[in-house]
């Protein structure tokens, strides 16, 4: 398996460091690379997340980013113009986020509802990077 970068984009990412990590190394044997960003403005530009295959963005970010995970989102699908772009998994606490998706007119995205169990995230990673 080649090695998988994967963008978590959440403001409270203390909560996932240990369940990613965990995951990586039972079911992938360490060949996911993690980045995690506080918020919008660790990005250094929406452009750095084209180079990721999955991005975990985390819907409501706090108030200290300058970006929501929906305008994230949104700014990396202009970006990408013909380029491949990364595959798209929701974080949210809000319990009617397909809702709020819809009226914004995103794509069908999977959504993890927070607080997330270990086995809902590992199913998400695992339907977008096979392990091994």
């Amino acid at each position: 398996m080649r090695n998988y970068k994967i963008a978590v984009i959440e403001n409270d990412i203390s909560t996932f460091i240990s369940m990613f990590e965990s995951l990586n190394f039972k079911y992938f044997n360490d060949e996911l690379e993690f980045t995690y960003y506080p918020n919008s403005q660790s990005i250094n530009g929406v452009e750095n997340l084209l180079s990721y295959d999955l991005l975990i963005v985390d819907v409501n970010l706090s108030s200290l980013s300058e970006l929501d995970g929906i305008e994230i989102i949104k700014k990396v699908e202009s970006h990408a113009g013909d380029r491949e772009k990364p595959q798209v998994v929701l974080f949210t606490g809000y319990s009617k986020a397909e809702e709020k998706i819809a009226k914004i007119q995103l794509p069908d995205l999977p959504i993890i509802i927070k607080p997330a169990t270990y086995s809902q995230v590992y199913s998400v990673i695992k339907e977008f990077l096979p392990p091994n």
